[in-house]
């Protein structure tokens, strides 16, 4: 018994202990930061993708609102839609950016002839994340847009 006590008095030890206690206190510390800013990191690229792959889409739909009032193609798209001689053109695909990013874009009539739809589906370089927009206008009306997103 007096041999554990003349251990202990003479701290033969302590400089392990108290190393180990200040690294294990420093790991409870230092893993949680780490894991929370991977998390962080994952999900700002996430977003980012995200939006990318939105304003893909607008600009998809915008595109496609603009081609029914140019005469690019020597026709009158909306003129047709509104004869009813057409009900749907698309989908389309539509190269947005140099990474590969692209919009599918489709445009069509509702059943009851009096709305225009267009939606554009936008998807990112890689691949991995889309958003779909809708647009509709009266046919007679076409500049009071409702955007829809899905």
């Amino acid at each position: 018994m007096s041999k554990i006590i003349n251990l202990i008095k003479s701290n033969k030890g302590s400089a392990l202990l108290m190393v180990v206690t200040i690294f294990s206190v420093l790991s409870i510390l230092t893993i949680p930061a780490l894991f929370t800013g991977m998390s962080n990191t994952k999900q700002a690229a996430y977003q980012a993708n995200n939006m990318q792959a939105y304003y893909i889409a607008y600009s998809g739909v915008e595109a496609a609102y603009a081609a029914l009032f140019t005469d690019t193609s020597k026709r009158d798209l909306l003129g047709e839609f509104k004869s009813g001689s057409i009900k749907s053109l698309g989908p389309e695909e539509i190269t947005i950016g140099g990474n590969g990013e692209k919009a599918e874009v489709r445009v069509d009539i509702t059943e009851s002839g009096k709305t225009i739809l267009i939606t554009s589906k936008g998807i990112t370089g890689n691949g991995k994340e889309t958003k779909t927009l809708q647009m509709s206008f009266p046919i007679n009306y076409p500049e009071l847009k409702k955007w829809i997103e899905k």
